[in-house]
């Protein structure tokens, strides 16, 4: 498995940075014909190019009930997004900072409410999306979510500029981000990060029999991992180093671009590529 990956991403890692963008850009124009579906459009030619030295902010704080829900999925734009668990909550809580910029404070003041954010809730996932107009006209669009969450929710979030946290979570977390970084902080689950321009840290205990996949195409990734871990582990760099730290690596096999072998029984998975970046693994008591 880790060497078909690796020679997938080996082909290029401009060219998946350009197929991940236009992945990105066509999965946002696919749902332009939807009511309230996350919207993400250059003007075209006469696109005016303003600076957003005005700006017009709104705050939405809402509350929901977790009931029957399993997952929160956040699909963001531009922005921030912070994603914290806590064991002695039932509800998710959210406050999120809505701002436009723009050339003056009158068209800033003018086009706030084009942005909102739309919440869906469907077999057991409750879906928390940033709407914008499909034409921002040079206006700079942004929110700035701070959620709190049960630590027991399966946490997924999606970016294209900005950040990504997620804190204290008991469960998988899966994040995409396509320029900015990731920061998972006290993840005990399984995780998939996958960033084009950026870096990703995380400090996770790994669960018997789940998976840490992380992927960077221009970026470092820094993992942080308990001593006593199970898992078969793969590290690949394309233009890079590759650091380890207390790693008990078992049946090491090791060359300029590659690092793999056993930890514990191997019961799990840890794999780490890196396109144009380095690669940390820390392991610690």
């Amino acid at each position: 498995m880790f060497f078909i990956r690796r020679c997938i991403k080996s082909l290029s890692f401009s060219t998946l940075s350009i197929i991940f963008a236009l992945a990105c850009i066509g999965l946002l124009l696919g749902c332009s014909g939807d009511v309230g579906s996350p919207e993400f459009h250059f003007s075209g030619p006469g696109f005016n190019i303003r600076n957003p030295d005005f700006t017009a902010e709104k705050i939405v704080e809402t509350e929901f009930p977790v009931d029957s829900l399993s997952r929160v999925n956040f699909q963001a734009i531009n922005g921030e997004i912070v994603v914290t668990g806590h064991r002695d909550v039932d509800t998710i809580v959210m406050t999120a900072h809505l701002i436009v910029g723009s050339d003056s404070q009158a068209d800033a003041d003018g086009h706030i409410d084009d942005l909102e954010i739309q919440v869906t809730e469907s077999a057991g996932e409750m879906l928390i999306q940033t709407v914008q107009p499909q034409h921002t006209d040079g206006r700079k669009y942004d929110v700035k979510y701070d959620v709190m969450v049960p630590s027991g929710l399966s946490v997924m979030a999606t970016q294209v500029n900005g950040t990504i946290e997620v804190i204290d979570i008991e469960n998988s977390v899966d994040v995409a981000n396509t320029n900015g970084d990731v920061l998972l902080s006290n993840i005990l689950g399984g995780v998939a990060g996958d960033v084009v321009n950026g870096s990703i840290a995380a400090t996770v205990t790994l669960p018997v029999h789940e998976t840490i996949d992380l992927m960077i195409d221009n970026g470092s990734i820094d993992l942080h991992i308990p001593r006593l871990i199970s898992a078969v582990f793969g590290a690949f760099v394309n233009i890079g180093v590759i650091h380890t730290s207390s790693l008990a690596l078992d049946d090491v096999v090791q060359t300029s671009q590659s690092l793999t072998g056993t930890l514990g029984n191997g019961e799990g998975v840890i794999e780490l590529w890196a396109g144009n970046g380095d690669i940390s693994v820390v392991s610690s008591d």
